[in-house]
């Protein structure tokens, strides 16, 4: 299941981008943030850790999620680096975890965060911002 959001700036108030839960567990409280696709001229700007923390926000404080998790290629430094700096932990890899479209044998590493962690992780990011 892929729950999308659309992802607006404000001053104009246009959409600039999109992020998703995905891989929603109701009877576990726990779901996935998927990738974000947003506007290149947005590209390093905060947008999608913005974005992420919104969600991040809302399934902790409002869906009252025990654990939220990321995935991303293993090849993918710069999302690891964003995963790593919105305060989750990597918690292990999924070798040959899927083969693309080009054949290619695609290790996934997984990362979360989990209810404990949310508020030292929220405080972290509200300091960023």
């Amino acid at each position: 299941m892929r729950l999308p959001f659309a992802v607006v700036e404000a001053k104009e108030q246009r959409a600039i981008g999109t992020v998703s839960y995905i891989d929603i567990q109701p009877a576990h409280y726990g779901l996935e943030i998927g990738w974000a696709w947003i506007a290149p001229q947005y590209w390093r700007k905060g947008v999608a850790r913005e974005a992420a923390y919104l969600l991040m926000r809302h399934a902790f404080d409002s869906l009252d999620a025990v654990r939220v998790a990321f995935k991303t290629d293993s090849r993918n430094v710069r999302s690891q680096r964003a995963i790593i700096g919105l305060g989750a932990t990597q918690e292990g890899v999924f070798r040959n975890h899927r083969i693309l479209r080009d054949g290619v044998l695609r290790h996934s590493i997984y990362y979360t965060v989990i209810r404990e962690e949310w508020p030292s992780v929220r405080a972290a990011l509200e300091g960023r911002q």
